[in-house]
């Protein structure tokens, strides 16, 4: 299982901000050989307005390649968001 390297936070949708919304993501991701996510979906949403957010962030991710009988390989992840307000 590839282990992240460089996490990003999503940015919080300004619109999602001023409603006063929260909400949970969680983004499936492919990683290739070299730690990159390749290509990246949305699994679950508890709303839309934070989709696009939690998109961009799982493509800036960065993980330790997948290993199989000590090769890299590409792996499929699943990366949760959470957004949630500060006070």
């Amino acid at each position: 299982k590839p282990e992240p390297i460089k996490t990003v936070l999503p940015e919080y949708p300004e619109v999602a901000r001023k409603a006063g919304l929260e909400g949970r993501v969680t983004v499936a991701a492919i990683v290739d050989e070299n730690g990159n996510v390749v290509y990246a979906e949305i699994v679950s949403s508890t709303n839309k307005v934070f989709e696009e957010a939690a998109l961009k962030a799982a493509y800036q991710y960065k993980f330790k390649p997948g290993m199989m009988k000590d090769k890299k390989v590409k792996v499929r992840v699943i990366i949760p968001f959470a957004f949630k307000l500060q006070n």
